[in-house]
């Protein structure tokens, strides 16, 4: 064991003694007008929110839609509010108002649409005849507007509508970018399965 007197300052006060063993290092505060005020940190527990400082705030999840990374959103959760800037990331973290809570972004997969940053990626499903003789293609943007593209004949290549992607707090939008296929990529996928072919059906159905 060790143990050291720290007088406070004047009074008695502050740290009587520090001591070391095997249980850990304990200390004892003396009370009345010097050092630390009397009765040390002033009662309970004096290092506590200290501790809760290293720690840091707590982290949690927030699920939220890609419509609403196109928009932003303000979200109250569990008394907490965040404010989610257009075109967040995916994981990307965002503290709340009081910085007491860190909410991890989880971005929802979207049945139209995949994203690459701020650029967004539709797969435009069509027939082998609108392939073969090309075809005026619409998509539903996020923002509702319908989205027209002439989609060129024998071609797999991307269409990319300028200015048609998400949005950043500040600066201009991104890109959309189509792509004609004859099925789904969801489908290819599954289609696929473990065939020793897979690598040639996902590049003659456009997958990669």
């Amino acid at each position: 064991f060790e143990q050291f007197a720290a007088q406070g300052g004047g009074g008695g006060g502050g740290v009587r003694f520090v001591q070391f063993g095997n249980g850990g290092m304990h200390m004892s505060f003396g009370g009345g007008g010097g050092g630390f005020g009397g009765g040390g940190f002033g009662g309970g527990h004096p290092f506590q929110s200290m501790f809760q400082q290293q720690r840091g705030p707590q982290q949690k999840p927030l699920s939220i839609t890609l419509e609403e990374v196109f928009t932003g959103v303000t979200r109250r959760v569990n008394s907490h509010t965040v404010r989610v800037p257009s075109g967040v990331e995916d994981k990307e973290k965002i503290n709340s108002d009081d910085d007491r809570v860190v909410f991890v972004i989880q971005v929802q997969p979207h049945e139209r649409f995949t994203r690459n940053k701020l650029n967004l990626h539709h797969a435009a499903v069509v027939t082998v005849g609108q392939l073969f003789s090309g075809c005026d293609y619409e998509v539903k943007g996020l923002d509702g507007e319908v989205i027209k593209a002439a989609l060129p004949p024998r071609s797999f290549g991307n269409v990319v509508k300028m200015g048609k992607g998400l949005k950043p707090p500040a600066g201009p939008r991104g890109d959309l970018v189509i792509r004609p296929c004859l099925v789904h990529p969801k489908q290819v996928e599954a289609i696929k399965g473990g065939r020793e072919d897979a690598a040639e059906l996902g590049d003659a159905f456009c997958v990669h």
